[in-house]
């Protein structure tokens, strides 16, 4: 277990801290006690007024081109979660979550989230 902040070194000049992040067994390679060295499979952003810009467009992309298969936008304010997914170039918007709907992953098969019981 790691604790934020925790370095994500995507390449030599792209460095990010995401919120949450999730790498599947299969990957544990990329994990070391100083940082992640690579794409995590999931990566999680909670927006904020400062910082939603960023996630939507910078961090997306960077995402995207480094191998993230899988990425959630959490936005406390409209009470929704984005998952975009790997496909094409990069990530795509595969559905958008709010209060009343259970949240389904394409990564983790067999995740649902009661989104009534996240914002509470």
């Amino acid at each position: 277990m790691r604790v934020s902040p925790y370095d994500v070194v995507l390449s030599e000049n792209d460095v990010v801290q995401p919120d949450v992040l999730f790498v599947a067994e299969a990957h544990f390679n990329v994990i070391t006690a100083a940082n992640i060295q690579g794409a995590p499979d999931l990566v999680v952003e909670v927006l904020s007024p400062g910082t939603a810009q960023y996630d939507r467009g910078y961090k997306c992309t960077l995402y995207g081109h480094h191998g993230v298969w899988e990425y959630w936008l959490v936005d406390p304010d409209a009470e929704t979660i984005e998952v975009l997914a790997r496909g094409g170039r990069g990530l795509v918007r595969r559905a958008i979550y709010g209060r009343g709907e259970t949240m389904t992953s394409p990564l983790l098969q067999g995740l649902a989230l009661d989104l009534d019981k996240i914002f509470v």
